[in-house]
């Protein structure tokens, strides 16, 4: 069922999931439509929360209101902070190791100190389920997944784009379309470290996979 353009509704960026490239196709599509959330991080600027009296004065100006960003509960500008009126989402996941390892490639570059791997496979949790509207448990993921109005794989980019420009009434890109902000390859084989990953990060690994599958029932 298409998505009504008289609602706000939100796309939400989690880092590492194809988002940036993503972001270009809705200014494409929506143009003045779009409402970036985004932290500034030179600044130091979190992204302000969004009234509704906002999103229905974007809705009047542009025929319809699409908020798009990074969402983070944990840096206190999640949906629940700063866009709470909204009840319609959308997002691409991607396998949680697979993007674990890209969020790690991009923060190695930009480091001034060296980053090892397995301190930060053990130090650090994955910037990943911290980005949906509500707080994710192994209770509720499945309920949560179910809630969104479309959640798409990154290992089927254009097929989730597809579908995505379906439920909107947007034309689909018509070539393939080229991932911005990728990492480097890099020369460590991570994927020895994947089962160490997924045996640490259960939850995020069960909500991908469940995602994955509704994904593939709905649309392959």
């Amino acid at each position: 069922m298409r998505s009504s353009s008289n609602q706000p509704f939100a796309f939400i960026h989690v880092p590492k999931c194809a988002g940036t490239s993503l972001r270009t196709i809705f200014f494409d599509w929506y143009g003045g439509s779009v409402i970036p959330h985004y932290y500034d991080e030179p600044s130091g600027g979190a992204p302000k929360p969004i009234s509704l009296e906002i999103a229905i004065e974007h809705i009047s100006k542009h025929g319809a209101c699409c908020i798009f960003g990074h969402f983070n509960s944990l840096r206190g500008f999640g949906v629940k902070h700063n866009i709470s009126f909204v009840n319609a989402f959308y997002t691409i996941l991607r396998d949680p190791f697979s993007q674990f390892v890209s969020e790690f490639k991009y923060k190695a570059i930009r480091s001034r100190t060296h980053l090892d791997f397995e301190s930060y496979l053990v130090k650090c949790s994955p910037n990943y389920l911290n980005h949906f509207p509500n707080v994710i448990t192994f209770e509720n993921y499945r309920k949560e997944i179910d809630a969104f109005k479309f959640v798409g794989i990154y290992e089927y980019f254009d097929e989730s784009v597809a579908h995505i420009a379906c439920l909107l009434g947007k034309d689909a890109p018509s070539e393939s379309i080229k991932k911005q902000n990728v990492g480097p390859p890099g020369s460590i084989d991570y994927n020895r470290y994947r089962e160490d990953f997924e045996e640490i990060n259960k939850l995020e690994c069960e909500t991908y996979n469940y995602a994955r599958k509704v994904f593939e029932d709905k649309v392959l």
